[in-house]
């Protein structure tokens, strides 16, 4: 008789544990194996705001509007591009409409002229992608605006 104790405890442990495996998921609703919700992710940046970080961390300082470091109007590429360009086209990145993500990876990567290239670790493609989109709608909201 003593030896049958400690089986009747492992057989009532064993139905306690069958009968909450099948009570708890009907008393919660849930259906049999669902995976319980959980809190909803927090929301980061949207992907043009994704776009406009990039873009000022990596090309604003030689890219954006200005004013320069030197006080002058504009950040030395974009008075290059704005020469270069002769009034086609603004030389700030950021008022421009025609820079697709495809011309942009192609300058990212490659580089040009006195600009150096940047890895994928460095920029990813996606930060790219993000900063198209950015551009693309800055450039709506500065239509007409030139430096």
């Amino acid at each position: 008789m003593a030896e049958e104790v400690p089986q009747m405890k492992a057989i009532a442990y064993g139905a306690t544990a069958l009968a909450l495996a099948i009570i708890i998921p009907a008393v919660s609703g849930q259906p049999w194996g669902a995976k319980a919700a959980s809190a909803p992710a927090a929301k980061g940046p949207s992907v043009a705001q994704r776009g406009h970080m990039v873009f000022e961390r990596n090309c604003a300082p030689c890219h954006g509007t200005g004013p320069g470091i030197d006080g002058s109007p504009t950040l030395p590429a974009t008075a290059i591009l704005a020469q270069r360009y002769e009034g086609q086209m603004p030389g700030a990145l950021e008022l421009r409409t025609d820079l697709t993500a495809d011309v942009l990876r192609l300058f990212v990567r490659q580089g040009a002229g006195g600009m150096p290239m940047f890895r994928k670790a460095e920029i990813s493609d996606a930060d790219i992608d993000a900063m198209a989109v950015w551009i693309a709608q800055n450039a709506k909201k500065n239509a007409g605006r030139k430096r």
